[in-house]
């Protein structure tokens, strides 16, 4: 039986809806920070994964992201910080690269120092009345003695009340990975500015479902 529980919740400014896409540049001297916990259930029990984001515009075309994540038993936890630029298209869209370093551990292995290279595209939408977005994001993480690999891809729909659908779909493919994540959310306006991102998690290789809990504060 699914056991889910929603322990954070703050009370934090709006944030645009792709606010935490990697593909749009963050205007210079601007903000992002996010708090965000996972929880799943499945053949594995239940598990946690907590996450507290930082994005930065340095220039016009450079941004800074932090992250620190892990499990309430610190059996799996990361930190990281990459640089980010914007590529020059002649498609529509935009487009960016990131490169950094970090920390991983998983499943209790022993910490490792990994490398960070990405890259992700973007384009805002207009179906019929209303406006939204995509995103294509891609990531791989080297270490001396593993690696990992995660792909993203995002669509998002502004709606009529200032509330936002999303639809995301992750993978880890490789050796240890997970299979294919879906992920819909939906993002509610609360009182003034503040803004909750509610959404449900499913991987059906791993037999695990669960919720996921998010809100955000632009600066």
């Amino acid at each position: 039986m699914l056991r889910i529980f929603c322990a954070l919740l703050l009370c934090l400014t709006w944030a645009t809806p792709r606010a935490m896409a990697q593909a749009w540049p963050r205007e210079d001297g601007a903000g992002f920070a996010s708090i965000s916990t996972e929880l799943t259930d499945g053949a594995g029990g239940l598990r946690d994964w907590s996450s507290v984001y930082l994005d930065y515009g340095l220039t016009p075309r450079l941004s800074f992201s932090s992250k620190i994540g892990g499990r309430a038993d610190l059996s799996a936890h990361e930190a990281w910080a990459s640089l980010r630029v914007p590529l020059p298209l002649t498609l529509p869209g935009v487009a960016s690269l990131r490169g950094g370093l970090g920390r991983w551990a998983d499943d209790g292995r022993p910490t490792v120092s990994t490398l960070r290279l990405g890259a992700a595209w973007g384009k805002g939408l207009s179906p019929g009345d209303r406006s939204g977005w995509v995103e294509l994001d891609g990531l791989a993480e080297l270490a001396r003695d593993r690696g990992r690999v995660k792909l993203a891809a995002t669509l998002g729909l502004n709606l009529d009340h200032g509330g936002h659908a999303i639809l995301q779909v992750r993978a880890e493919p490789g050796a240890g990975g997970q299979g294919l994540t879906l992920a819909p959310s939906y993002v509610h306006p609360l009182h003034g500015a503040t803004k909750l991102q509610l959404g449900l998690l499913w991987t059906p290789s791993e037999g695990e479902a669960g919720l996921m809990l998010g809100s955000w504060l632009e600066f």
